[in-house]
């Protein structure tokens, strides 16, 4: 072949080249030509399998090169094209390490990793029993997670299982190109041995019947479920392509705006709500989740203190914007502090209801409610009116879960007056150990026996999901630990996702079976207000939220259990978020939705 190669090119005729022997193979063992007699059996026991009788998807393959009638050997050309373009390739380039900025020629890098960063990858797959596919998704799970060597190492394999790691985080990485074969043969000591030739096959055909060696058949079974479990690989992958496709097809029809709509540009807020879909802002249009939230004492009267406390110097003749007012109780009480103008936004259908509830209370002279998301909103007082308050009750699930934040942002940068104020205006989340083995076992051992029935399969998938729960305060085992401020008046976007190192003090001898996450609120005004979402205070409807651990820590009282959590977007669903909690070394993720 004349053209040479580029590696981001050869992957993919690789990955075509495979995948469409995979189709051909199987489609030819569907019709499997008749077998002729070939050389009579020894001592060798043999199976007979009467045609008729065999209705499998797809009858076992006949290895190259056997004497069977109807089967020529029509590949021989593809193989010498392939091996021809094999040979004309090029060179696969350097490659990045994944744990340092080093470039080495791939195969080099493996050799690195285990002498510089003590991980032997080839170990790695071997332990984990990867295939290609497993491989590539490690190598982009290291790159995008740039996980240590030492937390890589403890992890299970169910950390890089997501079909996302399928896609390259590095274009046209040449570690991508390592072949695992290559990497087990490695692990074992040595390079893989050309493969030996294969004793002739005994197979004989008489009517309807077709008699093999057992050993024969035994591995024509093996080599038919092998390439089964491949094919069925490759149908995942394609079917989460297309899935991936009609994602970015979606995403591009918002972030175009193909109705012709001119849009003024918006933050990242607005680029993570290309993806939403409209359950969201649905999800505030029932009135049960308003009742939870107007029933919460705490939540609803520290907002009224702060706003009423601090009518005279703060709201007093002020304008107000109220962002995700939601009812309206908000504006409502910013209105009765004294408030010129409020201004309130809501993106859910439960606005509409907001506007009789304000006209029921006779506030619509100074309250305007507005429908829409903030950033697309037109306000009263066009483009460039400023707000001297915002006012928003925006915090989630382990405080970032929603993203609300990130339009409070928006609209603080935008739309408040130069002193103004945002309230409230700083955030704290904080981290404690809990020890309640009855819940754990609750939770986890349960699908151990379901009515006599094993379920255990279940239990990573429950360990995976974070838990939002009332945590008895008898259940806290350990003195709190900070884990972020936010400071609403100079915190960005790119501030919510962080890493933050962790110290928990034992306060008494139990097993840690949980690491409970919380957060507290602060109003810093002229009359400070604050409340706390924590396990030792009235719980709220944020209540706190658990993240259980795979093994519990046996610890003494003064002990410390030392860590790290990591906190950010899911990339599917940006409104969610993905924590990850690493103790001595081992890492286990979770979801929060």
């Amino acid at each position: 072949m004349s053209r040479k190669l580029r590696v981001g090119d050869l992957m993919v005729k690789t990955l075509i080249f495979q995948y469409t022997n995979l189709l051909n193979m199987s489609a030819d063992l569907e019709d499997m030509p008749d077998l002729e007699e070939s050389a009579p059996a020894d001592t060798a026991s043999v199976t007979t399998v009467r045609l008729g009788d065999h209705q499998s998807p797809a009858a076992p393959p006949v290895s190259a090169g056997h004497d069977v009638a109807g089967v020529d050997s029509d590949d021989d050309d593809d193989d010498e094209a392939w091996e021809e373009m094999e040979e004309d390739c090029e060179p696969l380039p350097a490659a990045t390490c994944l744990f340092c900025p080093l470039q080495l020629p791939a195969s080099d890098l493996v050799a690195h990793c285990r002498s510089e960063h003590s991980l032997d990858l080839a170990g790695l797959a071997v332990r984990h029993a990867l295939d290609s596919f497993g491989y590539i998704r490690l190598v982009n799970y290291v790159r995008s997670t740039r996980v240590t060597p030492s937390e890589l190492d403890g992890l299970p394999a169910a950390a890089w299982a997501d079909q996302a790691f399928m896609k390259p985080v590095v274009q046209d990485d040449p570690l991508l190109m390592i072949d695992v074969d290559d990497l087990l043969a490695a692990a074992e000591g040595g390079a893989a041995p050309p493969p030996s030739e294969p004793a002739e096959p005994v197979v004989s055909y008489e009517g309807d019947r077709v008699t093999l060696s057992t050993q024969h058949y035994e591995q024509l079974q093996r080599q038919l479920a092998a390439l089964r479990r491949q094919l069925q690989l490759t149908e995942d992958r394609d079917e989460q392509l297309v899935k991936d496709m009609a994602t970015m097809r979606g995403t591009m029809h918002q972030i175009l705006r193909l109705d012709d709509e001119e849009v003024e540009q918006g933050p990242v807020s607005a680029a993570s709500a290309a993806g939403d879909s409209a359950s969201y802002f649905e999800s505030y249009a029932h009135f049960g989740i308003h009742h939870e939230m107007l029933s919460d004492r705490v939540r609803t009267e520290s907002y009224r203190d702060a706003i009423c406390r601090n009518a005279a110097p703060c709201v007093r003749g002020r304008a107000v914007l109220d962002l995700g007012c939601g009812t309206g109780i908000l504006s409502m009480l910013c209105a009765r502090a004294g408030a010129a103008e409020v201004v309130g936004v809501d993106q859910s259908e439960v606005i509409y209801h907001a506007m009789d509830i304000v006209r029921e209370n006779r506030l619509s002279d100074i309250i305007t409610l507005v429908k829409g998301r903030l950033e697309d909103a037109k306000l009263p007082g066009g483009p460039d009116r400023k707000f001297d308050i915002i006012v928003s009750e925006w915090m989630g699930y382990f405080l970032l879960f929603e993203g609300m934040l990130d339009s409070v942002l928006y609209a603080r940068d935008r739309l408040l007056a130069d002193g103004g104020r945002l309230l409230p205006n700083r955030c704290t989340i904080s981290l404690v150990a809990a020890s309640d083995q009855e819940r754990y076992d609750n939770l986890l051992t349960f699908w151990e026996d379901v009515y006599g029935f094993r379920m255990s399969c279940l239990r990573p998938e429950v360990l995976q999901e974070a838990s939002v729960e009332v945590v008895p305060a008898a259940a806290v085992c350990s003195q709190p630990c900070l884990l972020k401020t936010l400071d609403i008046n100079t915190i960005r976007v790119e501030d919510t996702e962080f890493t933050s190192p962790f110290r928990l003090r034992a306060l008494r001898s139990c097993r840690v079976t949980a690491l409970v996450g919380y957060f507290d609120t602060h109003f810093d005004l002229p009359v400070p207000v604050e409340f706390s979402t924590g396990p030792h205070t009235t719980p709220t409807h944020w209540k706190q939220t658990a993240f259980y651990l795979e093994r519990p820590i046996t610890v003494a009282e003064g002990d410390t259990i030392e860590g790290s959590l990591f906190c950010g977007r899911d990339r599917k669903d940006p409104r969610s978020l993905r924590v990850t909690i690493t103790i001595a070394g081992k890492s286990q993720s979770y979801r929060v939705s």
